[in-house]
């Protein structure tokens, strides 16, 4: 199972963000859970397409409910949401269907949550400002009334919307009253809105960049302000776009002006930024205090849209059949194969068809990465004997297909030491059926025997017992009971615990 990454930054920031609290690290039970391997089937008109997605969290796990998927087909006009269901066997993968349009591209982000949130976005290609609902994600309810120590409900925030473009980080805030005060007059006190862009991969864990709205006299000023969560100390660092329309605070700061920062930096694997909001008070004397503040969240700037009937054909290499090493009798086979599709489709149909019939295979591996490759597996076992195969799979739209191939099971099983250690030499009249003559030697000074066993692994005979040299054995096809083994397939194996010889012989009565 994938681990969620630590949040220390984005929980100091956080923390900070109000210009009040001391320096602190977020535990484990409010980390939001994050997102990883997002992939598709092929996009087919008129079909469902099937969205996957890895949604790591620990503290606590996300359950059923916690996560959605939200489509659009009318170009992120308006969204329609879906219960994501988790997928039988893989413990972080999560699944929804919706049906893909004829025409029109189909647009989705997901939103998960527990005690926190993460949330992809629809990308705002316009830049537009105020950016419109549509274009925002609230990842996580914010409730009314629990900000502290206020003498306006202006201060109790009542939720928080993130958004981006190529060049801009969005944030709309709303409260309880749809009014903005910055100040309760002349001689304050004064009020400060903030949301906070927090980067989990900068060299420095304790600095953040927060948007903040505000007019504190020779102290703030509406703008870009990195803060200190090891002594809350802030430094305006450039400016924001601030407006209020519809009774909502909106901000934007230039990605640019955050990257620049040398304690944001543009290095960003884990792929999202830390987010959050909260509103504070100011006083003539200096002092300031926290009055709300909303939860972290994980925020992901990527956008996701499918056009109907987009598609290459996926691969298939590295096929793989062989018997399982140091398994007996050697009818546990381990078939592997390597899906890719340059498209990052996800296999709908990964079949490895043994004989005529459908076996589904295994994707063990924590990455899905289907444009680099994923490797699939299954073991399965099969009677003795010649079996023909070859691999199944589909993007959901083309199917692509293996030559067939055989596998022999029950033939013998792998050595796990130096070839030469000892050998089974002969095993003979084939078929018998009232003696079987053994020859065989050991070159190590190792203890050494031969047993007799059935093709289901049972154990039928301990034969023989012994050190180096060059032997011989009757079996007399009695078991070691002494009553006659019936007629059928028998392995006859040599083995000292570290590497093993062995025959398959025929007994008839």
């Amino acid at each position: 199972m994938k681990s969620a990454t630590p949040y220390a930054l984005v929980a100091v920031a956080v923390l900070a963000v109000a210009f009040a609290l001391p320096a602190m690290t977020l535990t484990r039970d409010a980390t939001p859970p994050l997102i990883d391997d997002i992939a598709t089937s092929a996009p087919v008109p008129l079909s469902d397409v099937i969205i996957n997605a890895d949604i790591m969290d620990d503290l606590p796990p996300v359950t059923a409910g916690d996560a959605s998927v939200f489509f659009s087909t009318d170009a992120q006009a308006t969204w329609t949401d879906t219960l994501l269901d988790a997928v039988t066997g893989s413990p972080d993968t999560w699944e929804a269907t919706y049906p893909m349009p004829d025409g029109e591209l189909l647009y989705y982000f997901l939103v998960a949550s527990d005690s926190a949130a993460t949330f992809t976005a629809p990308k705002n290609y316009a830049d537009v400002f105020p950016p419109p609902v549509n274009l925002m994600v609230d990842p996580a309810d914010e409730p009314a009334g629990d900000a502290v120590n206020i003498n306006t409900h202006a201060l109790d925030l009542t939720g928080a919307r993130f958004g981006y473009s190529d060049d801009y980080i969005y944030a709309s805030l709303s409260n309880a009253t749809g009014s903005w005060p910055t100040s309760g007059g002349f001689f304050g006190p004064w009020y400060i809105y903030s949301a906070l862009v927090g980067n989990p991969d900068a060299q420095t864990d304790s600095i953040a960049l927060a948007m903040v709205y505000a007019d504190v006299p020779l102290l703030v000023s509406t703008g870009l302000f990195a803060i200190d969560g090891r002594d809350t100390s802030f430094v305006r660092v450039g400016d924001i776009e601030a407006d209020i329309v519809g009774g909502e605070l909106h901000m934007r700061c230039s990605i640019a002006d955050l990257v620049a920062h040398p304690d944001f930096g543009p290095d960003n694997p884990s792929g999202y930024y830390g987010a959050g909001a909260g509103t504070a008070t100011s006083i003539i004397t200096g002092a300031r205090w926290t009055n709300d503040q909303t939860n972290t969240y994980a925020f992901y700037q990527r956008s996701d849209g499918l056009s109907p009937g987009a598609n290459t054909a996926p691969g298939l290499t590295d096929p793989f059949a062989e018997p399982v090493a140091g398994v007996f009798p050697d009818t546990l086979i381990r078939f592997e194969i390597t899906y890719t599709d340059t498209d990052g489709h996800l296999a709908t149909v990964r079949d490895i068809v043994i004989d005529g019939d459908a076996h589904v295979m295994d994707c063990p591996g924590p990455d899905r990465d289907y444009a680099a490759g994923v490797a699939f597996e299954l073991e399965i076992g099969l009677e003795p004997g010649d079996h023909e195969y070859y691999f199944s799979f589909s993007d959901g739209a083309l199917v692509v297909e293996t030559t067939p191939a055989s596998v022999t099971s029950g033939t013998g099983i792998p050595n796990d030491g130096p070839l030469g250690a000892l050998a089974l030499h002969s095993a003979w009249p084939q078929p018998c059926s009232s003696e079987l003559r053994l020859s065989f030697s050991m070159a190590e000074r190792r203890a050494g025997q031969i047993s007799i066993y059935s093709t289901t692994g049972r154990l039928v005979r301990r034969l023989w017992t012994g050190g180096p040299g060059e032997h011989e054995e009757t079996w007399n096809v009695k078991d070691d009971a002494g009553a006659r083994v019936a007629s059928g397939v028998y392995f006859v194996v040599l083995s000292d615990g570290r590497v093993s010889d062995q025959k398959k012989v025929v007994v008839l009565r």
